[in-house]
C-alpha cells in the first residue's frame, strides 16, 4: 500500500505501522468498542533505540476527543510520552504534536512516500529524537 492523499486516517496508520516494522519496531493497536470506551492512543510503539510511546491518529484537523486529550496528558503527566499524531494530507505530511497541537516535527514525504524503507527510517529518526527529549 502506498502513501496517497485520499488515504483514510485507519489506511494512513496502517501504512505508518508498517513503514516503523520494517525497523524492528513493535507496534499494539488499541481499539475501543462497545466494552472500552474510546480513548487510549491509536497506537503503542516500543524500539530498542527510542524506548516506547503512544501515538494517537488524526487526519488533517480533526481534533483529539475530550477523553483521548485527558488520557494523552495524564499519560505525560505520568513520564509516558503520549503524541498526536496528525496526517496532512495535502501535504503528504506526518505531524508530531501534543496534546495543544503543538508541532514538535513534520515530516513531507513527498517522492519519498513511494519507499516503505526510507519513510520507516525518516520516522524511527524523529521518534528517537523526541521521544527521548
Amino acid at each position: 500500500m502506498n502513501l496517497t492523499k485520499s488515504m483514510s486516517e485507519t489506511k494512513f496508520t496502517k501504512w505508518f505501522c508498517e513503514c516503523l516494522e520494517l525497523y524492528n519496531t513493535m507496534t499494539f493497536a488499541i481499539v475501543g468498542s462497545m466494552m472500552q470506551e474510546a480513548g487510549w492512543p491509536d497506537r503503542y510503539f516500543a524500539h530498542k533505540n527510542f524506548g516506547d510511546c503512544w501515538i494517537e491518529f488524526k487526519k488533517d484537523d480533526e481534533p483529539l476527543r475530550k477523553l483521548q486529550d485527558k488520557i494523552i496528558r495524564d499519560l505525560n503527566a505520568h513520564s509516558t510520552k503520549a503524541f498526536v499524531g496528525r496526517f496532512i494530507s495535502d501535504k503528504l505530511a506526518f505531524q508530531l504534536e501534543d496534546a495543544d497541537g503543538n508541532v514538535f516535527r513534520e515530516i513531507r514525504f513527498g517522492d519519498m512516500a513511494k519507499d516503505k524503507g526510507k519513510c520507516g527510517r525518516t520516522i524511527l529518526d524523529v521518534l528517537v529524537v523526541q521521544v527521548k527529549l
